[in-house]
């Protein structure tokens, strides 16, 4: 997605004037940012969806703003297609016709309300390939059995992102990818640094990839250091690689952490 890209997507947008746009909350984002940082109109659709990436508060807000639309998230995988999709009141529901979903912690309990649990699936359709009791490998927050907007399916808090996104610590406990995007993601919005992916090498060993603009100080990158070291640990080894550009997924998706340790 180059600027010139950018530019054609806005173009088509405004020309084709659809009633509901769908992408990755990743790629919406940055079509948003880039609108709004170059002061370009872009149509307001009725309906917009965002789907196939974690979506965060901040691009939710970047993305509402541009557009002037309520955000709808949609949650699925390629294994088992459709799982979940956000109501007016902001809950994920559970498409449980579909397939039947749990959330359970390290131990395979399940988790209560508000609490964190792995994802783990079993398809309702495939009779060629059942996939029962099956880890996607995502994270997702248990929500309220009852949702104040009717509908009677299961609901998710939120889904938090994959369990790769997760930094794993020695004594067993996590840090979401979430601290590393509102830590890294607030300098993107003044343009000091443009990309951003965090790689955990090791246990102790952070990697920072970095698409830079004008203005980046020494001082922001201490700061940042030592927000890690508090949440990682003190004797984390933290290093900064400036690269032109962070390559994608294979599937197209843009990933802001990554993590190489495994249990």
């Amino acid at each position: 997605m180059t600027p010139g890209d950018i530019e054609k997507y806005i173009h088509t947008i405004n020309i084709y004037k659809p009633d509901l746009i769908r992408g990755y909350a990743g790629s919406l984002y940055e079509i948003c940012r880039y609108a709004e940082k170059n002061n370009l109109d872009i149509y307001s659709p009725k309906v917009i969806v965002s789907a196939a990436e974690t979506l965060d508060d901040e691009m939710r807000d970047q993305i509402e703003r541009v557009f002037g639309q309520k955000l709808y998230d949609f949650y699925g995988s390629r294994e088992v297609s459709n799982l979940a999709g956000e109501c007016e009141d902001g809950l994920m529901h559970s498409f449980a016709f579909w397939n039947y979903q749990e959330l359970l912690d390290g131990h395979n309990h399940p988790v209560k309300q508000g609490e964190e649990g792995k994802v783990v699936v079993t398809n309702l359709f495939n009779y060629s390939m059942p996939l029962i009791r099956y880890e996607i490998g995502d994270m997702a927050v248990l929500g309220p059995e009852h949702c104040s907007c009717g509908n009677v399916l299961p609901t998710f808090e939120k889904i938090t992102g994959r369990i790769t996104d997760h930094f794993m610590l020695k004594n067993g406990a996590t840090v979401p990818a979430e601290f590393f995007i509102h830590l890294l993601g607030v300098v993107c919005n003044t343009g000091e640094i443009k990309q951003f992916q965090v790689i955990q090498e090791d246990y102790d060993k952070i990697k920072i990839l970095a698409v830079v603009g004008a203005g980046l100080t020494d001082e922001y990158r201490k700061d940042v250091e030592s927000k890690i070291k508090v949440a990682v640990g003190s004797d984390c080894e933290i290093t900064w690689d400036f690269v032109d550009s962070i390559p994608k997924t294979a599937t197209g998706k843009y990933l802001y952490t990554r993590s190489l340790v495994r249990k």
